[in-house]
């Protein structure tokens, strides 16, 4: 199971920058993934059999993500 925030684009993989806002106290700028990137990336790791989960929030997605068998 993997939740993640994600920038809601289903055909593109890529990875946003989010920059902080410069009256956050919070400083660390961001990397945040496409939805296709992130189905990407579990899938270059051996994660192919992806089922997402529908999410209470529209910025994040969430995959049960299994090994294929073999």
């Amino acid at each position: 199971l993997i939740e993640s925030v994600t920038v809601d684009d289903e055909e593109n993989a890529f990875l946003y920058l989010r920059l902080p806002a410069e009256s956050a106290s919070h400083f660390i700028p961001k990397w945040i993934p496409t939805k296709r990137c992130l189905a990407e990336m579990l899938e270059w790791v051996g994660l192919s059999d992806l089922t997402e989960i529908p999410s209470e929030t529209s910025d994040r997605t969430v995959y049960l993500a299994k090994r294929p068998s073999d």
